[in-house]
């Protein structure tokens, strides 16, 4: 399952809510997606920040990438409230894991 949606000035729009803006450029995206990086609002105990991180979703079995919010935050497979497969072969085992 894969969302998509719209980044429109991230840099601009986030400056009075947002003490640092890290890897982020200030670029439109229409077509915002899996495996991209994109900008997200992180709250730290001094601030909030707006930091480039990638979207997407790993099953629980595999080394999760450095920078993706499943390394930062993923509980578990089943407790994540989004999920996109990154290959058919590992979207029809997350298939047959959930439905069968």
């Amino acid at each position: 399952m894969c969302g998509r949606y719209v980044v429109t000035k991230p840099v601009f729009k986030t400056e009075k809510i947002v003490k640092k803006t890290i890897g982020v450029e200030n670029d439109d995206n229409y077509n915002a997606h899996p495996q991209q990086k994109l900008p997200v609002i992180k709250q730290y105990t001094n601030g909030k920040t707006l930091e480039g991180l990638e979207w997407g979703m790993t099953p629980s079995w595999t080394k999760e990438k450095d920078g993706t919010i499943r390394k930062l935050y993923g509980i578990s497979i089943d407790k994540n409230s989004v999920h996109g497969s990154d290959s058919p072969e590992n979207a029809k085992a997350e298939i047959d894991f959930f439905f069968n």
